[in-house]
């Protein structure tokens, strides 16, 4: 918070900025468009280039009523991870959650019905996304399709966090929603 005198100048929230990565204006000194940057520039104008690797939560839907999900044939609710990043990532081994065991630092509860671990197979090209189910009750006994995972956990509809960590469990993105959401993709 920046404070002159009295009042709150300028204020800043922010989650899930990586190594390498600042939160910010861009262009320097804009108070309405904040976001991730890379590369850091302490001391220097703020810069808004592509990482080789940044894979971001992109989209969801938490109270789902257009979608069907074709492992189940239900209007289960949905994420998106995104790849905004310049190269091709390879999704073995990340770890999506709606569940911390530990909110600081940020710690996944791994749990097979807390979190969906990325099986092999599963690779993002730039710019590309896939959507990731959620709140199948077999979740973990359906069939392996790449463009339909499916996780283990639910959405609520009115608040909740989808959390993003990567094979090392450094968190990624995490995105956190407290307002009730009917039937329209959010972010």
């Amino acid at each position: 918070y920046l404070y002159d005198g009295e009042l709150c100048a300028d204020a800043v929230t922010y989650s899930g900025v990586s190594a390498a990565m600042t939160f910010g204006s861009y262009p320097d000194g804009s108070m309405s468009v904040r976001h991730l940057l890379y590369p850091a520039t302490p001391g220097a104008a703020n810069r808004s280039e592509r990482p080789a690797t940044r894979v971001v939560i992109n989209e969801f839907m938490a109270q789902n009523d257009l979608f069907t999900n074709p492992l189940t044939g239900e209007k289960d609710d949905w994420f998106e991870l995104y790849n905004d990043g310049t190269d091709s990532v390879s999704l073995e081994g990340w770890v999506v959650t709606d569940t911390l065991k530990s909110d600081n630092p940020p710690v996944p509860n791994t749990k097979k019905s807390k979190a969906l671990t990325i099986p092999a197979g599963v690779t993002l090209k730039p710019g590309e996304a896939i959507r990731i189910w959620t709140g199948a009750d077999n979740a973990t006994a359906l069939a392996f399709d790449r463009d339909n995972l499916q996780a283990p956990f639910g959405l609520n509809k009115s608040a909740a966090q989808i959390c993003l960590f990567t094979p090392t469990l450094e968190l990624a993105d995490r995105i956190q929603y407290s307002t009730e959401q009917s039937g329209t993709a959010s972010l």
